[in-house]
């Protein structure tokens, strides 16, 4: 298998990650919809001993093999990839638009504990990602998500 490029986007839930996957890029680009939770959690719903080792290794291994692997914005996956030298774009909303964030995670249906875990917690997780300095960081413009800015990765965007 030829070596393909590859570009971790770290993105913020609602930034249109998994609409991306299931686009019509997929025709042209291999690409890859990692779930933290599917790392993160034991089947007996208790926090995985090995995370977030488990989940920078799934990320590694599939280097090189597919065009976009999208991973998690928590903290704790960032500061994993940084430690272990895997570079990454980070995309994330401006602060204005959490009312167009909110009602996407309700046109999704999203969980109302989800909802409001993000409304609660706006200000800060969107300050928090304001003061990274590690990755590449591409910021969202109100209704603006991940598909409108692809070709912009592919041309400006750090590889893995």
């Amino acid at each position: 298998m030829e070596n393909i490029n590859t570009y971790i986007i770290s993105g913020f839930p609602g930034i249109g990650k998994t609409y991306c996957f299931n686009s019509e890029f997929k025709k042209s680009l291999i690409m890859l919809d990692s779930d933290s939770s599917k790392f993160s959690w034991t089947k007996d719903k208790e926090r995985h001993p090995m995370f977030p080792c488990n989940y920078i290794q799934h990320i590694k291994s599939n280097i090189g093999k597919v065009h976009f692997i999208f991973v998690s914005t928590h903290k704790l996956v960032r500061a994993a990839l940084e430690f272990h030298g895997v570079k990454y774009n980070l995309i994330y909303p401006t602060i204005l638009s959490k009312d167009i964030y909110l009602q996407r995670f309700k046109s999704r249906g999203d969980n109302q504990q989800f909802i409001q875990l993000v409304s609660d917690n706006w200000v800060e997780w969107i300050e928090e990602l304001n003061r990274e300095e590690y990755p590449k960081i591409f910021q969202l413009n109100g209704d603006k998500c991940m598909i409108d800015i692809i070709s912009e990765i592919l041309s400006r965007g750090v590889k893995a």
